[in-house]
């Protein structure tokens, strides 16, 4: 993995659950897309903004996407020698936790999938 490579992770956060009656809720998914901003031995980071992710159904002006921990990152395209090739999605990672600088502007960090593999 490399810094500027594009991965996209989806989760259920807690903000954009409803719940209709006692035991049963709807989950809305919060899918992201978004560049590597940097790559580090044991995890990397995902800055995102609000062009950059998406969401069922509206979402109010005090939406945080807390809740996504543990949503698994892929990888789609393979970039090489300024080629790009489309493949099948690869797991690269996990979001571990999340970072705030205003409610639509986020950055995510992840641990590289090999970590964790690397303990089994």
């Amino acid at each position: 993995m490399r810094e500027l490579d594009l991965v996209v992770y989806a989760g259920y956060p807690g903000s954009l659950k409803q719940h209709i009656v006692p035991r049963l809720a709807t989950l809305k998914a919060f899918t992201c897309v978004g560049a590597i901003s940097t790559v580090e031995q044991d995890q990397f980071s995902v800055r995102i903004s609000e062009a950059m992710w998406e969401q069922e159904g509206d979402v109010s002006d005090d939406f945080q996407p807390g809740g996504i921990s543990g949503a698994p990152v892929f990888s789609l395209f393979d970039f090489w020698d300024r080629k790009v090739k489309r493949r099948e999605p690869k797991l690269v990672g996990f979001i571990q936790e999340g970072m705030a600088w205003a409610s639509l502007q986020q950055k995510h960090y992840a641990v590289h999938a090999t970590v964790l593999t690397g303990m089994l």
